[in-house]
């Protein structure tokens, strides 16, 4: 799990540093402790649900566009029909810009 990246909103939230002495893709080591390391040494070892589920994404902030486990799909489809262009989606798997 070396170098994934973790949202450095929540990062601030649990240490209560500001968001300027964090940067803007920081990694697990930013969230210090015993407690979070032995997460990462032992994260492989967690059966998961699903297979990984990867496709290619493209950020519309920015347009980088990079390959994301998404983990399972569920997609809204309106009864009414209307906005079917652009059903609602969720996904399990957690990403964000790279």
């Amino acid at each position: 799990m070396t170098g994934k990246q973790i949202n450095p909103i929540l990062i601030q939230a649990l240490t209560n540093q500001e968001i300027t002495e964090i940067p803007s893709s920081p990694t697990f080591k930013y969230l210090g402790g015993t407690y979070v390391k032995s997460i990462v040494d032992n994260f492989k070892k967690v059966m998961t649900r699903h297979e990984k589920n990867e496709i290619m994404m493209t950020c519309k902030s920015c347009n980088k566009s990079g390959k994301y486990n998404i983990g399972t799909m569920f997609i809204n489809v309106p009864t009414n029909n209307q906005n079917i262009q652009n059903p609602e989606q969720q996904y399990t798997g957690y990403f964000r810009c790279k």
